[in-house]
């Protein structure tokens, strides 16, 4: 795939972004995610899955010490745990409406 075929298919991905963000407005109102918006929709785009993001942020030695020390509650407090979560309900949103493919 060349240059310019490459820049189609990333504008064909953000167009069809953009029409899903319309139509899912209401779900993607929670203030959580209105907060990381542009950061979820740039990890979207790249083709990240949840999985990729808590890798990225570096979340299981942060889940072990949490648990260990502190529970669950303490995990819940961490805000790239917190990051995570939302990133993971935005995808959860966008997916409904374009089923399994990225």
């Amino acid at each position: 795939m060349d240059n310019e075929e490459r820049g189609l298919v990333d504008l064909a991905k953000k167009l069809k972004l953009e029409v899903n963000l319309k139509i899912h407005a209401k779900a993607l109102k929670a203030p959580a995610i209105q907060k990381d918006l542009s950061k979820f929709k740039e990890w979207y785009l790249k083709g990240k899955p949840p999985e990729n993001v808590w890798q990225d942020l570096r979340l299981a030695p942060v889940m072990k010490q949490s648990y260990k020390y502190g529970g669950i509650g303490r995990m819940k407090q961490d805000p790239n745990f917190q990051l995570y979560l939302n990133y993971e309900e935005f995808y959860k949103i966008i997916k409904r409406m374009y089923g399994k493919k990225a």
